[in-house]
């Protein structure tokens, strides 16, 4: 039986099925091992992009006794579409596991609502995992959706967290997929609005200050901008 550990290598099987990914080129390579913390955390991962993603990001961090698979999929500014997330991080029989399509754009300027209510629906069906929600603070919250699902889970709901977790993501490839690039006068505003995106993430993302522990200020933003957006 598949476990939330494996997340990170379910995804990459399925998305090399859907997608023509390659292998971008890192400054830092992985695994990346901060010197800071030598033979305690390991990163490790794969970086990618492909003609509709401008980064796919699977990521796996050792911590001790903790560990976090990170999923994230940002896509090219010119179909100004979500970007797809998510967290699982374990530290024994305990999980904390969060899965969003966040907004890279104001709800306004865009109509996505059909792709929102589609997730919203998915969730309903899992009421069983919704009992520990925890609540994002701060500006962070701007880039929730409506539709994200950030739960305090026990081990023995990993099937029904990856059953949600691919109900979410098959939804989202497929938008994805279908999705066209924007009128060349709607493309300043999409970038714009990845960028605005980008800038909430690597100044009010709490997992920001634990890169910034490990790298240092300015090395952790660099490798953000690097991994998480392919810039």
């Amino acid at each position: 039986m598949a476990q939330l550990e494996d997340i990170h290598l379910i995804t990459y099987e399925k998305l090399k099925t859907r997608f023509s990914l390659q292998e971008s080129p890192l400054q830092h390579p992985f695994p990346q091992r901060p010197l800071r913390m030598l033979g305690i955390v390991k990163i490790d991962g794969r970086a990618l992009h492909s003609v509709k993603f401008l980064r796919v990001l699977i990521m796996k961090t050792t911590f001790m006794s903790r560990g976090v698979r990170s999923i994230f999929l940002c896509p090219q500014a010119e179909l100004h579409q979500p970007v797809f997330s998510c967290e699982s991080i374990f530290f024994g029989k305990k999980r904390v596991f969060l899965v969003d399509v966040q907004q890279a754009f104001p709800y306004s300027s865009h109509n996505n609502e059909e792709l929102f209510d589609k997730l919203m629906s998915i969730r309903e069906t899992y009421s069983d995992l919704l009992h520990d929600t925890i609540r994002p603070e701060g500006k962070i919250m701007e880039t929730f959706s409506k539709a994200s699902c950030y739960v305090k889970l026990n081990a023995d709901q990993d099937s029904r967290a990856l059953a949600l977790y691919h109900e979410y993501l098959d939804f989202y490839l497929d938008v994805i997929e279908k999705a066209h690039p924007v009128p060349d006068e709607r493309l300043p505003q999409a970038r714009q609005d990845l960028d605005t995106f980008v800038d909430i993430m690597i100044n009010h993302d709490p997992a920001m200050k634990i890169f910034a522990k490990l790298f240092g200020k300015k090395g952790s933003r660099k490798r953000a901008l690097e991994l998480f957006y392919n810039r």
